[in-house]
């Protein structure tokens, strides 16, 4: 399929998410297949691993299955997710923003996401409580400028938040794929399965040394 296809460079959230779904499918099917025992066909999912190029049909290719495999996890941690910068303001104090924008999120899917409108809504009527004091336009502009920087800043935030949590649901998907094709398929059609696990397991722990493996 063409979600199993490597792309060299950093690929995209949209295309991750396609791919992290294909391998939540693909797994699902694995383990149905081989609870019910319908070799053929577990043996034409698992040869699609090995590649579109594979000679390979029906048992599992361990070294051409494995590059396969290793590249998908590849796919997922080379996906850039950007950091978070700090911001510099004059008129707002650094401690109480950052309370406030924590008043203002909350859990969607199981990420910490702000609400970027609310928090828009109340750094208005911020700007509109000190605008009745004797402040200048020049001021009032500096203000409004800082609070479309909290804002933008706020965006990045949340879109950083999506990604990280992508990865860690792509690779989960990728995790549950190896996992039945180690515990749910016999020796006939996945071979040298310990081998297959030491080889996936040792790039695994390699990647989780890496400090934007998932992050």
């Amino acid at each position: 399929g063409k979600f199993l296809e490597i792309h060299p460079g950093s690929p995209g959230a949209a295309r991750l998410e396609q791919q992290t779904e294909f391998l939540q499918l693909l797994a699902l099917e694995l383990l149905v297949t081989a609870r019910a025992n319908l070799t053929s066909y577990l043996g034409r999912l698992l040869s699609a691993l090995a590649g579109p190029n594979s000679a390979v049909q029906g048992p599992f290719h361990v070294l051409e299955g494995s590059r396969k495999l290793l590249s998908l996890l590849e796919s997922v941690c080379n996906m850039a997710v950007g950091s978070f910068v700090p911001l510099e303001l004059n008129y707002f104090d650094s401690e109480k923003l950052e309370q406030l924008i924590k008043h203002h999120q909350s859990k969607e899917s199981g990420m910490l996401l702000v609400d970027v409108v609310s928090l828009h809504k109340a750094l208005q009527g911020e700007l509109n409580m000190v605008a009745n004091s004797n402040i200048s336009v020049a001021q009032r502009n500096d203000i409004n400028e800082e609070i479309k920087q909290i804002l933008n800043n706020t965006v990045e935030r949340n879109t950083i938040r999506q990604k990280i949590a992508l990865k860690r649901k792509a690779f989960d998907a990728w995790r549950q794929v190896v996992e039945v094709m180690i515990v749910g398929c016999n020796n006939e059609l996945v071979p040298s399965r310990q081998t297959l696990l030491g080889e996936l397991t040792q790039a695994s722990l390699a990647r989780s040394r890496d400090g934007q493996a998932l992050s």
